[in-house]
């Protein structure tokens, strides 16, 4: 179990520097937290592919440190929050369905399950 933790870790990782040279909604966030603080309605102006600024000026607040880092390495540590956060949230599943006590293949088989039923949302997440 201790070396599958650091396997999906490691998968994740490499598949998140390589989705971090790709355009997503995140140079959207970026580049909202650059208007903002330069005094631009993020709500009027078009972004990325004619994409407006959704989220709550907070969000691009919290992002404003990103803003100072070249493009790859900001999505990079952004994909990887992300990764840490879903890694959390597989935990925290596991353990409110108390897993640990049922067999080895039957944690697996629940893993695995649950992992194939949140790819789609995953893939959106890391690759929008």
């Amino acid at each position: 179990m201790k070396y599958r933790k650091w396997l999906f870790l490691l998968i994740g990782f490499v598949y998140a520097g390589i989705e971090a040279s790709n355009r997503n909604d995140f140079i959207i966030f970026l580049s909202a937290s650059n208007d903002l603080f330069q005094g631009v309605n993020i709500y009027s102006k078009t972004y990325l592919d004619g994409y407006h600024y959704l989220y709550s000026a907070f969000f691009c607040i919290l992002l404003k440190p990103f803003t100072v880092l070249p493009l790859y390495a900001a999505n990079f540590i952004w994909l990887g929050f992300n990764l840490i956060l879903l890694y959390r949230i597989f935990q925290l599943t596991g353990d409110f369905l108390d897993i640990g006590k049922n067999t080895k293949k039957l944690q697996t088989f629940i893993v695995l399950c649950s992992f194939v039923f949140v790819l789609r949302f995953i893939r959106d997440n890391f690759h929008t």
